[in-house]
């Protein structure tokens, strides 16, 4: 075992056994957890051991914190209390050193954004940077926290796909599979007969939908002018003698191939660029015949983030049967709608701003705040949009506010670009509040201070 993760698995059973003992005495927790599918699934795996305890837990989905939120949980007078921070916190530690845990409240901080040490003794924080992994790449939000309740109840051990499905949300698989605490879990996920894998094309509504309709919705992975296509779809699926009726799932491995194959060259994308993002492992959780397929799971979870109804997600989850029913009803409404936002994206990509940094997208109101992250993330997946160099989006947040989303490559961080640290100190010059990964990153900012921040952000990029 690689020295990072022997001293991360050592971390992790020390906040388990503080955490067991804290259990002890039934408090009531906070649990301030991100609203996408990474921190939804991370809180459903943390409450699944609190509710297997008998322990009571208050939940609430939001936005990263930045420094004004830490403050306002500080001034909270009700006596002392319990909050952990999922998916987000590790920026914020000083604050919330000083607002929260020097008032003498139990503090738990389980996340895999970049972050400094702790150095104040009985101020409980995970983090894989710390042992020096790249939560970007090799733990998410939900393999944190399953490496943590793991070691306190057996009765959590079959939760390990939602860690899966948080990697997944968290576009944690390369083409190579997991890395780092996410491959261990995987690996345990598969040894425990929870999740099964084949290979296959990589896409949502393979399971339940004829083969020409499941290329047509499919957004994750976007295919450039096959997907919201149906004519390319039905040309396609006929091209290699797929009966109409038939969902890929039953087409067996050789027409699956063909269809694939037929796929790419309908793309023009070179095949040693796409062929990944097509095609590899499928994930299925056994025990859910209605929704099976953990990438559906996952992009299903960020639509209830989407449409800002992440306690959906959370209660599919749980295990709520219409809850999971209502979630996939919610991803019907977001394919359709990064469908709409990608034509939107062809029809203007060229009368994009480009600098010497990277290039500028901004959206106004035609793409919903909430939407604008995926939508670069597929423009730069499905090579709509050049690699060369980050891409950063602007959409109108509310009235007085914008939300500046950032996206780049595993090669272009490797070149010294790290959004989320840019967007956080550009976002901190104007009195706004960002952060992220190195590879994705998003800020809000007052609605007058863009040039400001855009400026600022510029000198970072580097």
């Amino acid at each position: 075992m690689r020295p990072e993760i022997s001293a991360f698995e050592k971390k992790a059973g020390e906040i388990a056994s503080f955490l067991e003992e804290k259990l002890e005495d039934r408090p009531t927790i906070d649990i301030f957890t991100h609203a996408d599918a990474d921190g939804i699934s991370a809180a459903s795996i943390f409450a699944t051991c609190l509710h297997v305890n008998d322990v009571p837990f208050r939940i609430k989905f939001t936005r990263p914190f930045g420094a004004r939120g830490i403050l306002e949980l500080g001034k909270l007078d009700d006596g002392k209390r319990f909050f952990v921070f999922i998916d987000q916190g590790s920026r914020e530690i000083p604050t919330i050193r000083k607002a929260i845990f020097s008032k003498g409240h139990d503090v738990l901080v389980l996340d895999h954004h970049p972050g400094g040490p702790v150095d104040e003794p009985g101020l409980m924080y995970l983090n894989p940077h710390l042992m020096g992994m790249n939560g970007a790449k090799e733990a998410c939000a939900s393999t944190v926290v399953y490496s943590v309740v793991e070691k306190i109840d057996e009765r959590v051990k079959h939760q390990v796909w939602l860690a899966l499905v948080g990697a997944i949300g968290d576009r944690q698989e390369f083409p190579s599979g997991f890395t780092g605490i996410n491959e261990i879990l995987f690996r345990k996920a598969v040894e425990r007969g929870v999740v099964t894998v084949k290979e296959g094309l990589k896409l949502l509504d393979r399971e339940f939908f004829p083969a020409a309709e499941c290329l047509r919705l499919s957004v994750r992975p976007y295919l450039p002018n096959v997907s919201g296509n149906p004519s390319a779809c039905v040309e396609l699926v006929q091209m290699v003698g797929v009966p109409s009726s038939l969902s890929i799932d039953e087409l067996g491995i050789e027409k699956e191939k063909l269809l694939c194959d037929a796929l790419i060259a309908r793309l023009g994308i070179p095949e040693s660029d796409f062929h990944h993002v097509v095609w590899g492992p499928v994930y299925y959780l056994k025990k859910h015949k209605e929704f099976p397929n953990l990438r559906k799971w996952a992009v299903a979870l960020d639509a209830s983030d989407t449409y800002e109804k992440p306690e959906i997600g959370f209660a599919a989850n749980m295990g709520d049967e219409e809850a999971r029913d209502e979630c996939l009803l919610l991803l019907q409404g977001f394919e359709r709608r990064m469908l709409e936002n990608m034509e939107w994206l062809k029809r203007n990509v060229r009368s994009f701003e480009v600098t010497s940094k990277a290039r500028y997208v901004r959206v106004g109101k035609e793409v919903p705040a909430s939407e604008m992250g995926e939508m670069l993330s597929l423009a730069l997946e499905s090579r709509l949009v050049e690699a060369d160099r980050p891409v950063i989006g602007l959409a109108e947040a509310s009235e007085d506010e914008m939300k500046i989303s950032g996206r780049a490559t595993f090669d272009l961080t490797a070149g010294g670009i790290d959004i989320g640290k840019a967007m956080s100190e550009a976002a901190k010059a104007v009195g706004g509040e960002g952060g992220g990964h190195d590879v994705s990153g998003a800020a809000y900012v007052p609605r007058d201070r863009v040039d400001d921040f855009i400026r600022v952000l510029e000198q970072n990029l580097g």
